[in-house]
């Protein structure tokens, strides 16, 4: 897109912030990503890490016409990666409890 659109480039102002947002979301991640390696070791990272392109594909996915199509396989990864999360926290919270 650039300063000035080429003849048939649509959507190039909405580009921009979307494009911004998701640079900005991705820089956050990567930062706690390394948080959480130094904090919970890298099960839960790469944990973690799989859950990005879901997320990213759902959010995506909610803009307008030209948005990414969000398809039954996507949401079902997400709901796997969740899941994962979700047993290893319980599986986390259990084992130290038993420290106790």
């Amino acid at each position: 897109c650039g300063y000035i659109p080429r003849d048939g480039d649509l959507g190039c102002a909405r580009a921009a912030p979307t494009t911004l947002i998701s640079v900005m979301l991705y820089a956050i991640q990567t930062f706690l990503c390394l948080r959480l390696t130094q904090q919970k070791g890298a099960t839960i990272r790469s944990i973690a890490a799989v859950t990005a392109v879901p997320l990213a594909q759902l959010l995506f996915s909610r803009e307008g016409d030209l948005a990414e199509a969000l398809s039954s396989r996507s949401l079902l990864g997400l709901v796997l990666c969740l899941s994962g999360f979700a047993l290893y926290s319980l599986a986390d919270t259990g084992r130290e409890t038993q420290k106790r």
